[in-house]
């Protein structure tokens, strides 16, 4: 059964969780908390036959740790969070590049709204 954890972000936050998970787990070896090769689904399965725990349970834990909390919606709020937080700077940049292109369309985008919100309020 393939894991429901996001695989790239358990690699590449597992240092900074690692400790969490031995404390939960006190009786993990270096080698149980490694993930080889990245297979996330291998190390879990790992996980499950040294602690016994339920796999459901493991992975529910390690996002709980990576999330916050172990609801899907603490997911996609923070992966919600950095994809506006890395749309904001890309936008950040564009604005710095090209201020009075920016300007003339924003104005002209305003402009549009402005006209279709007067149209439908007139219209009532």
């Amino acid at each position: 059964m393939p894991t429901t954890l996001d695989a790239d972000r358990l690699k590449h936050e597992w240092n900074e969780i690692k400790a969490k998970v031995r404390e939960r787990w006190n009786t993990l070896s270096d080698d149980d908390l490694t993930i080889h090769g990245g297979n996330v689904e291998q190390f879990v399965n790992r996980l499950h036959k040294t602690t016994g725990e339920d796999v459901s349970a493991i992975e529910s834990y390690l996002t709980s740790l990576l999330y916050g909390s172990p609801a899907a919606v603490a997911r996609y709020a923070v992966e919600a969070r950095e994809v506006l937080g890395e749309k904001a700077a890309q936008a950040t940049r564009i604005l710095r590049r090209h201020p009075a292109s920016s300007f003339g369309s924003a104005l002209f985008v305003g402009l549009l709204v402005g006209i279709a919100v007067g149209l439908v309020v007139r219209e009532r």
